[in-house]
C-alpha cells in the first residue's frame, strides 16, 4: 500500500466549515489487513492456534469499531495464504516460502469474518512477483519467477510480472478464478501496484505488438485489458463477487478537472507512474468501485484532501468511491512542522470522515482504514473516536444496483416479548430459502423506536444488523422503556426488503358488519363471500392495511340449506395478537323450482275415435325442498280433436313457483273405410264381346259421414258394358280432415265363344318339278268371331306338295285364345313315264349242250321323275338256247 507523503514547507491555517451529512445508513466501513512482511498479521513464529487467535482478536476489534468489510491480503508476491496448486505458500505464515502451515488461513478468515457479519474481500497484488529482488535466489523452484524468468520486469529493487504479455494475464487470471471459484469471498481487490514506478525495460515486448499506440498508451492499454477481463470473468463465475481497485490518491494533476485534480504537478500520479487509467476503468464500468488512497491531510499543499475528495466524487460514473484513510499517519512524527501539527490533530481523521459523508459528495460511499495495526494501537484515541462518534450506529454496505437490484422477501410475524429484566426477546419467521445466491437472505436489520411509526431511513432507529440469517435477537433495554421494533431482510448485495410488521402489545379491535343475506343456488347451496373487507379494524401500531383479517368459515366455504350461519372474523396484527367478532349470514331460497313439461304435443285420434287419450310426463325439482305440481289436464286425459292448452304449476315449500304451458294437438289422421260388393268375374254376353256387371261401394269414418266415388280405368260409366279383360274401378273417399282412402274393385270379363272357320275346297295337282307339285294355292278359309279373329294358320304353309294326298288342317284363334279347325286335302298325281335303256346285245356260245348257261345279260339304265319301282325282263333264266 503506497504511503506517499508530500512535505509542506509552510504553515497552513484551515477553516473547515461544517458539512451537511448524508445518511450513514449505507456506508462501507473497511479495514485492510496487511500480511506482507506480517505488517498486520501473522507472526510467522506463532503456531497456527496462536495465529488464529490473533486473527480473531483483530476481527473482534474491527467489529467492535463498527467495520463491515475486511480487505485481507492473500497474495503478496505471487504466493498464497491458502492452499494453491498454482502458487507456493507465503513465507509470512511459517517464515519459509512453500511450507504448508497445516491450515487454510483464507477459509478461516472468511468464516470468522462472515460470522461477525462483515464482508471479506480477497486482496491481491496482481503483478508484484518479488518484493526484494535480491531475495529471488531464495524462492522455491515452483514460484512463477523461477518458472518463467522471461515474464519478469526487474528494476533492480522490485521484480514484477510483465503486464504486456498475454501469458502473464492468463496466469494471473487463473489465480483469481481459482480463488473466486473455491472460496466464498465477497470481492476481489487490487491495490496500487501495476507497472513498476521505476524505469521499465519492456521495449522488446512493446515492439512485438505495439497495436498502433505509443509505448505509454500501450502500457495503459495492457492494464485496461486485464482490468476488464477480471471484471468480466469474475462476474461470470459469481455475479455477487465485487471487484475494485485501490490506486494511489492522485490520478493526474491538472487545473482542468476533466483531466485531473488541482494538485501538484510534481505529485505521484498513477496514470503516468504505473500506467493505471483508473478514471477510464470506472467510467467504462470495469470496476464496481475505486478506493483512492487519499493519504493527505485537509489543506495539505499540493495534495489537499479537501480538493481530492470532490474530484474523485465526480469521477464515479454511477459506481462507488471509497476513500483510503491514512490511519498510519495519526500521531506519527514528521520533520515538517505543519504536517506534524496536522497529524497530531485528533480531529483530522474524524473531519475527513465527516467530509466523506457530506451531502455534496453523493458518490463517496465510505472509507477503508490503512493499516489495521495502526488502528488497533489507537493513536490519539482515533479508533475510539471512530467507534463512539463516527460509527456509533451500524451501517449496511452500499447496494450495487448494476449487480442486482431485486430485494429479498421480507421477514414476517415479528414478535417482541418483554422479560422480567426489561429485555425484549424478538422472534420472527425468515423468508423461505432459495437456491439463487443473489436472492438469499444474508442478514437482518433490526430497527427500534419509542414510536410505533418507525422510519427505517433514520440511522438513529438502527439497533443492530445481525451477523447471519438468524431468527431471534435479544435487546437488553436496561432503561426499562417501551420499544417498538421492525426488521428487514438484506441479501448478499445488500438490497433491503420492505419492513416486517411493527411489534405492539395490544390486540387490534374489530367490528363485524351487520347480518348478511345470501341467496342459495340451484343446489340449495351458496359460496360464502369474503367479508373481511367489511370489517372495521383498528390497532395501536399496525395500520389497517397491515392487519390480517381472517374469516371462519373461510370465504369460498359452501353453505347448504336455508337458515343462519355464524361467521367469525378475526383480526391479527403483525405481532400475532388477535381479536374476533361474530355475525350471521342468513341463507334464503329464492330460486323457483325447475319444471319440465313436454314439448307441444301432436297426436293422432285413437283408432275409430274422434279423440285421443294422452299420457305425458312432467318432471320437477327444487334446490331445497319437495315440489307440489298442479295441472288443469292431468296426464291420461282424453283430448278431443283440435288444440288444447295445458297449464302446469310447480310450487316449492318457500312459495317459489314456476308455471309452464304446452299444447296438445289431436289430429284426425284416420282415413275412411270403403267396402265394395267385391271383385267380379263374368263371361261375355251372348253375341257380344262385353258383359253387363253391377258394381257398388259404401264408406264409413271415425269423425263423420263420407260418400265414396268410383272411377273405371277406361273412364266409362260404372253402368256401361265391361269389355273382355279386367277393368279396375278405383273407389275414393275423403273425410273433413282431408284424410283420403282408396279401394279397388275389379271386373273380369272372359270370352268363352269359339270362332267359326270354313276350309277352302280340296285341291288336285300334278307333279311339275320332279316328284312334287309346286306353286300349289290352297285358297283362303272363311272365319268369324263374336269379338275378333286373332289369327288363321295351317299346318302346311309351303306351296310344294309331295306325290299323293296331303291333309291340311286350318286353325282359327280369337283374341281370347278360343280356337276352331277344319281340314282341306291336296292330291298330287304323277303322269310322266319312266325312262329305260337296255344293255348291249350279248353273244354267247353253248356250253351245256345246245344251250349257253350262265349268260349275263347286264343291267339296263333307268330313270324317273319320282322313282323306279321295278325293272323286269321276260327271260329271267341265265340259260339261253
Amino acid at each position: 500500500m503506497i504511503k506517499y507523503i508530500l512535505s509542506i514547507c509552510f504553515c497552513l491555517c484551515v477553516f473547515l466549515p461544517a458539512f451537511a451529512q448524508k445518511s450513514a445508513k449505507r456506508e462501507l466501513r473497511g479495514a485492510w489487513i496487511t500480511t506482507h512482511f506480517g505488517l498486520d498479521w501473522p507472526t510467522s513464529s506463532q503456531t497456527p492456534t496462536q495465529q488464529q487467535a490473533a486473527m480473531i482478536s483483530i476481527l473482534d476489534q474491527h467489529k467492535a469499531t463498527g467495520m463491515n468489510a475486511i480487505y485481507f491480503q492473500v497474495r503478496n508476491q505471487c504466493d498464497a495464504l491458502y492452499p494453491s496448486s498454482i502458487e507456493p505458500w507465503s513465507s509470512t505464515l511459517t517464515g519459509i516460502q512453500g511450507k504448508d502451515p497445516g491450515w487454510d488461513p483464507l477459509q478461516f478468515v472468511i468464516a470468522e469474518t462472515h460470522k461477525r457479519g462483515m464482508e471479506l474481500h480477497a486482496w491481491l497484488n496482481p503483478y508484484r512477483a518479488v518484493a526484494t529482488a535480491s531475495q529471488l535466489p531464495n524462492f522455491v523452484p515452483n514460484h512463477v519467477a523461477k518458472q518463467h524468468p522471461e515474464w519478469l520486469l526487474n528494476n533492480g529493487s522490485v521484480i514484477t510480472l510483465n503486464p504486456g504479455l498475454p501469458a502473464v494475464r492468463d496466469y494471473i487470471m487463473s489465480v483469481i478464478n481459482d480463488i473466486t471459484s473455491r472460496y466464498d469471498i465477497d470481492g476481489i481487490h487490487f491495490d496500487d501496484y501495476f507497472y513498476p514506478s521505476a524505469p521499465v525495460r519492456d521495449t522488446a515486448t512493446y515492439n512485438s505488438d505495439p497495436r498502433g499506440m505509443n509505448q505509454a498508451d500501450w502500457r495503459r492499454d495492457n492494464i485496461n485489458i486485464f482490468i476488464k477481463r477480471v471484471y468480466d470473468e469474475v462476474a461470470v463465475l459469481k455475479p455477487w463477487v465485487k471487484f475494485g481497485v485501490s490506486p494511489t490518491g492522485i490520478y493526474r494533476s491538472s487545473t482542468d478537472p476533466t483531466i485531473g485534480s488541482n494538485t501538484s504537478t510534481g505529485a505521484y500520479q498513477h496514470y503516468s507512474a504505473v500506467y493505471a487509467d483508473t478514471k477510464k476503468w470506472i467510467q467504462q464500468g470495469w470496476v464496481d468501485y475505486l478506493a483512492p488512497q487519499v493519504y493527505w491531510y485537509i489543506g495539505q499543499s499540493g495534495s489537499d484532501y479537501g480538493i481530492l475528495i470532490p474530484w474523485w466524487n465526480n469521477q464515479a460514473s454511477g459506481r462507488h468511491i471509497y476513500i483510503g484513510q491514512s490511519i498510519y499517519k495519526v500521531g506519527a512524527s514528521f520533520a515538517n512542522p505543519t504536517e506534524q501539527a496536522a497529524w497530531a490533530d485528533r480531529t483530522q481523521i474524524p473531519r475527513q470522515m465527516r467530509m466523506n459523508r457530506s451531502e455534496t459528495y453523493q458518490s463517496v460511499y465510505g472509507e477503508i482504514a490503512f493499516r489495521t495495526a495502526n488502528l488497533r494501537s489507537n493513536p490519539l484515541n482515533v479508533r475510539d473516536s471512530i467507534r463512539v462518534k463516527i460509527y456509533k450506529k451500524p451501517a449496511l454496505l452500499p447496494a450495487m444496483s448494476w449487480r442486482d437490484n431485486t430485494p429479498p422477501q421480507s421477514p414476517s410475524k415479528l414478535t417482541a416479548v418483554k422479560q422480567p429484566d426489561y429485555s425484549y426477546i424478538l422472534n420472527w419467521i425468515k423468508p423461505a430459502a432459495t437456491g439463487n445466491e443473489l436472492d438469499k437472505v444474508r442478514q437482518f436489520v433490526i430497527y427500534r423506536s419509542e414510536s410505533s411509526v418507525i422510519n427505517i431511513n433514520d440511522t438513529a432507529n438502527i439497533l443492530n444488523i445481525t451477523a447471519t440469517d438468524v431468527n431471534t435477537y435479544t435487546d437488553a433495554n436496561p432503561a426499562n422503556k417501551t420499544y417498538y421494533y421492525t426488521i428487514t431482510s438484506v441479501d448478499r448485495l445488500y438490497n433491503e426488503s420492505v419492513p416486517s410488521n411493527v411489534t405492539d402489545y395490544l390486540a387490534p379491535t374489530i367490528t363485524c358488519p351487520e347480518d348478511q343475506y345470501i341467496i342459495l343456488n340451484s343446489t340449495c347451496s351458496s359460496t360464502l363471500s369474503d367479508y373481511t373487507k367489511q370489517a372495521t379494524v383498528k390497532d395501536d401500531v399496525s395500520a389497517p392495511e397491515n392487519i390480517v383479517v381472517t374469516q371462519s368459515p373461510v370465504a369460498g366455504s359452501i353453505i347448504n340449506g336455508t337458515g343462519n350461519t355464524a361467521i367469525t372474523l378475526t383480526a391479527t396484527d403483525g405481532s400475532g395478537k388477535s381479536s374476533s367478532c361474530i355475525f350471521n349470514v342468513k341463507a334464503e331460497d329464492r330460486e323457483p323450482p325447475y319444471l319440465t313439461v313436454p314439448e307441444d304435443t301432436i297426436v293422432a285420434t285413437d283408432n275409430d275415435k274422434c279423440s285421443a287419450v294422452v299420457n305425458y310426463t312432467i318432471s320437477s325439482s327444487d334446490n331445497c325442498s319437495p315440489v307440489t305440481i298442479v295441472s288443469d289436464f292431468p296426464s291420461g286425459s282424453s283430448f278431443y280433436k283440435g288444440i288444447t292448452k295445458v297449464t302446469v304449476t310447480a310450487t316449492d315449500e318457500s312459495g317459489n313457483s314456476t308455471t309452464k304451458t304446452f299444447t296438445v294437438t289431436v289430429n284426425d289422421q284416420q282415413a275412411p273405410l270403403i267396402t265394395t260388393n267385391g271383385d267380379k268375374t263374368v263371361y261375355t254376353d251372348q253375341g257380344r264381346c262385353s258383359a253387363s256387371v253391377l258394381v257398388s261401394a259404401t264408406a264409413t269414418d271415425n269423425c263423420g259421414l263420407v260418400t265414396p266415388s268410383g272411377i273405371r280405368n277406361d273412364n266409362l260409366a260404372l253402368s256401361d258394358q265391361y269389355p273382355v279383360g279386367t277393368t279396375t274401378i278405383t273407389w275414393t273417399s275423403t273425410d273433413a280432415d282431408d284424410n283420403t282412402t282408396t279401394s279397388t274393385q275389379t271386373v273380369t270379363v272372359t270370352d268363352n265363344i269359339n270362332p267359326i272357320i270354313t276350309c277352302p275346297a280340296p285341291v288336285a295337282a300334278t307333279t311339275n318339278n320332279g316328284c312334287t307339285a309346286t306353286g300349289v294355292s290352297l285358297g283362303t278359309p272363311t272365319t268369324s268371331d263374336n269379338c275378333s279373329v286373332a289369327s288363321v294358320t295351317n299346318d302346311h304353309p309351303s306351296t310344294t306338295y309331295p306325290l299323293g294326298t296331303t291333309t291340311v288342317i286350318w286353325t282359327v284363334t280369337d283374341g281370347s285364345g278360343n280356337t276352331s279347325t277344319c281340314k282341306q286335302t291336296v292330291t298330287v298325281t304323277d303322269n310322266i313315264n319312266p325312262i329305260i335303256i337296255c344293255p348291249a346285245p350279248v353273244a354267247a356260245t353253248t356250253n351245256n349242250g345246245c344251250t349257253a348257261t350262265g349268260v349275263s345279260i347286264g343291267t339296263p339304265t333307268t330313270s324317273d321323275n319320282c322313282s323306279v319301282a321295278s325293272v323286269t325282263n321276260d327271260h329271267p333264266s341265265t340259260t339261253y338256247p
